[in-house]
């Protein structure tokens, strides 16, 4: 979560139900499974215990793995949700990683990417 952090200031808390919100804005009404990414080592626990006490998964893995661990779960969702179904990917510096894949996944599927 170090390259993607919840912003200082901000309560951790609010995180799940404010993506939440904007999906309802946009009409979206489905279910909604999040997961952040990063070493619980270097988080602090408040934002830990915030963010999972709201049903965020938070996922333990060392920054250098964050992208490999990513990529296997975005395959395996894909796997998961049929189309139409929606995957959006909240990240500050990993989209290069993931660009091709994701341009291809929405070109050929009725998959909805929102990055």
């Amino acid at each position: 979560m170090k390259d993607c952090s919840v912003t200082e200031g901000i309560d951790a808390h609010r995180v799940r139900p404010s993506i939440e919100g904007g999906f309802r804005e946009l009409g979206y009404s489905g279910p909604v499974s999040i997961k952040a990414y990063g070493d619980q080592k270097r988080t602090p626990d408040h934002l830990l215990q915030a963010l999972s006490s709201t049903g965020v998964a938070v996922v333990h893995i060392r920054s250098e793995s964050t992208c490999t661990l990513m990529y296997k779960d975005m395959v395996k969702w894909r796997e998961d949700n049929l189309p139409p179904a929606t995957m959006m990917i909240i990240t500050n510096q990993m989209l290069d990683v993931f660009h091709w894949d994701l341009a291809r996944l929405q070109q050929r599927t009725r998959k909805h990417i929102v990055i």
